[in-house]
């Protein structure tokens, strides 16, 4: 039997073991102290009382029931995983859950990348893919509204840093319409996890806070050009660099340990998840790449991922980044990782000024690119051969 994966804690379980909240508005039922939340939340607050939990007798029919009856003989349709008594999202347990990890160290841009990639979701991919994007519930519609669209699209400043503790994911409903014909509907729940930069400085906390990984369908890794020392000298007072300075070999092999020792992976064996290299903040940098590289041009993709444009921003990074940061990057990521590529991104166009306000507003440059690359590995959407610029 497949089982189910929460898309909170990562615990997997059978469809048997789904527990339901008691929502008698009546109060017949006695509230009790939920642990199992509490753990979750892990903030050092005491457990709350909540409405009972329970799980209902073993179905008639294979999958989870719609509703279920508390023993106050009140119907509920309050679904929760049994681990960690989040409430479970409408729908997950009978569609494609892909949980994309997007992972990087400090000041990488995480949340400006995520804050954009989403709104361009929402509105041009869509015509172009046949697709729509929403919300699975109220708590990710509450929290991009709140923490991200309110600060680059509505007040056009830089959002602040993410504190270092849990995070709610971001929970999106991805829907194809396929077909010319007899049309039918592909969906797809996308998770989107933007974690605190100080969760990647070492592996203990990584071991702590991002488990999520060896459940990814594929990792995003956020890297910025501007913390490497090589282009720092050559930008020397030109761009205000930040004050981490994490290198990026670090974070691949951080992430790679910690993915091992969850699923218990020989290190003869590379790991299956699809990783997309992405340097954020191209806007930055691109002086120093060719005027005549791909990385100066950008690419709508119509329907399909251009692989051609794919394979020469693959080929381009990969090249430039070397010459950064040397051969070790490489190295380690074709030793570690089944399949992987390289891009160059930038989520707002230009660095926000002193005081954090996006000037000119959000211009952003081939944000899609390595998400779209990842839905391809992951046979989501087609690739195609097609001409370049």
């Amino acid at each position: 039997m497949a089982k189910l994966l929460c898309p909170y804690c990562f615990s997997r379980f059978t469809s048997e073991q789904m527990q339901f909240r008691c929502v008698n508005p009546t109060g017949d039922c006695p509230m009790v102290l939920d642990v199992e939340l509490s753990r979750f939340v892990s903030d050092g607050s005491p457990p709350v009382p909540k409405p009972r939990t329970f799980t209902p007798p073993r179905p008639f029919w294979p999958g989870v029931p719609r509703s279920a009856m508390c023993s106050c003989r009140y119907e509920t349709r309050l679904k929760l995983c049994p681990h960690c008594h989040n409430e479970w999202p409408t729908g997950l347990e009978s569609t494609e859950n892909l949980i994309i990890a997007v992972i990087g160290a400090k000041d990488v841009g995480k949340s400006h990348y995520i804050a954009v990639l989403i709104n361009t979701l929402t509105n041009d991919f869509g015509v172009r893919f046949r697709a729509s994007l929403n919300a699975v519930d109220d708590r990710t519609r509450t929290r991009y509204a709140a923490e991200f669209r309110k600060h680059v699209y509505e007040e056009k400043t830089a959002i602040p840093t993410t504190r270092a503790a849990r995070t709610y994911p971001l929970i999106y409903r991805l829907v194809f319409e396929e077909g010319t014909i007899y049309k039918s509907l592909r969906v797809v729940t996308l998770v989107f996890f933007d974690t605190a930069g100080e969760n990647f400085t070492t592996t203990n906390t990584l071991n702590a806070h991002n488990r999520y990984m060896a459940s990814a369908s594929g990792i995003l890794f956020l890297l910025d050009p501007l913390q490497i020392p090589a282009v720092q000298s050559r930008l020397a007072g030109k761009r205000v660099f930040p004050e981490e300075r994490t290198n990026p070999i670090d974070v691949v092999s951080r992430t790679d340990e910690v993915i091992r020792n969850v699923l218990g992976l020989d290190i003869h064996k590379r790991i299956r998840i699809p990783v997309a290299l992405t340097f954020s903040k191209l806007d930055a940098i691109r002086e120093l790449l060719p005027r005549g590289s791909v990385a100066h041009r950008d690419c709508i993709h119509q329907g399909v991922l251009n692989l051609t444009d794919q394979e020469q921003m693959n080929e381009t990074m990969r090249t430039h980044v070397a010459q950064w940061v040397g051969t070790g990057l490489e190295q380690l990521v074709s030793q570690r990782f089944a399949e992987y590529a390289y891009f160059g991104v930038s989520a707002l166009g230009c660095a926000p000024d002193e005081h954090g306000r996006i000037a000119g507003g959000v211009a952003p440059f081939r944000i899609e690119d390595p998400f779209l690359w990842l839905l391809y590995r992951m046979r989501v959407i087609d690739g195609q051969r097609r001409k370049t610029a």
